[in-house]
């Protein structure tokens, strides 16, 4: 029966810390099995084993010692920050670009008002803005149209695909008018910019309201361990082990749905990534 609780132990610490690695965006799964590394963030390793050994001499609860010394990485998910948030600034800082690039066509080629309209660049996409400076450099043998394509695989984002994909065919197929669809497109990114305003102003009462059921269930739970071990008792045999890891991986798996339903579905790019290939 030690095998059995040891076994279901692990199975509710892997639980939990796929649970925080889908609320981090650590661990992930994406298209193309461009899988991305796990960040375990060693510093935190040994303040987990303390808390792991404490917890477990003062309740003798396997799972609960394992659900504590999670605390390190859970604490970061447990203030629920909106994704969305630094979504929207990097949504501001390419609108921003493309106001200042559209200015720099009208009078340069792309190549020069590229390295213009980068400089200085708008600090939610300094790394980015810094990569496509560098490989416009002659001396990277990059073309154009490549740089183009590696900085819109650094954003990664839909919006950006948008102003990419027509400078691509300029530089390419010496397509014309794109100062002024740089233009429409900047109106377009506005709109878009201020209606996902919208959206999370009316999605983050959710955040709240999610938020509190988490600090409750776990505080609540919390205080069962640290002033009523005798309530706790039962759960300290072989029995009382299972009904805890069943219990455990119920609400894991209900924190993990809550957190999906709020969450915004991602958008299909428009330039196929090629990351995987580099």
């Amino acid at each position: 029966m030690g095998i059995v609780i040891a076994i279901l132990a692990a199975l509710v610490g892997l639980l939990l810390v796929a649970f925080v690695g889908a609320a981090t965006g650590r661990i992930t799964v994406p298209p193309r099995a461009a899988h991305k590394k796990i960040d375990i963030q060693p510093k935190k390793i040994p303040w987990a084993i303390v808390i792991f050994l404490a917890v477990l001499l003062w309740t003798h609860l396997v799972l609960a010692a394992v659900v504590a010394a999670l605390l390190p990485w859970l604490i970061p998910v447990l203030r629920l920050k909106n994704p969305q948030a630094g979504a929207m600034a990097r949504l501001d800082a390419i609108v921003s670009w493309t106001e200042a690039l559209r200015d720099q066509v009208r009078s340069t080629g792309i190549e020069e008002a590229l390295r213009r309209a980068s400089t200085p660049p708008p600090p939610a996409l300094a790394r980015e803005l810094s990569n496509l400076v560098a490989n416009l450099d002659p001396r990277v043998a990059l073309s154009t149209g490549e740089a183009l394509r590696r900085f819109a695989d650094d954003v990664d984002d839909p919006a950006c695909d948008t102003i990419i994909a027509p400078l691509i065919m300029s530089v390419e197929q010496q397509a014309k008018g794109v100062a002024d669809l740089l233009g429409a497109l900047t109106v377009a990114g506005r709109g878009e910019l201020a209606m996902r305003g919208q959206i999370e102003a009316k999605r983050a009462p959710s955040y709240l309201n999610v938020r509190m059921v988490i600090y409750f269930s776990l505080g609540f739970f919390g205080l069962l361990l640290l002033v009523a071990k005798g309530y706790m008792s039962p759960f300290t045999t072989a029995g009382g082990e299972v009904v805890m890891a069943v219990a455990l991986a119920f609400y894991g798996v209900g924190m993990w749905l809550m957190l999906k339903l709020i969450r915004q579905v991602p958008e299909p790019r428009l330039l196929a990534s090629r990351k995987a290939s580099r």
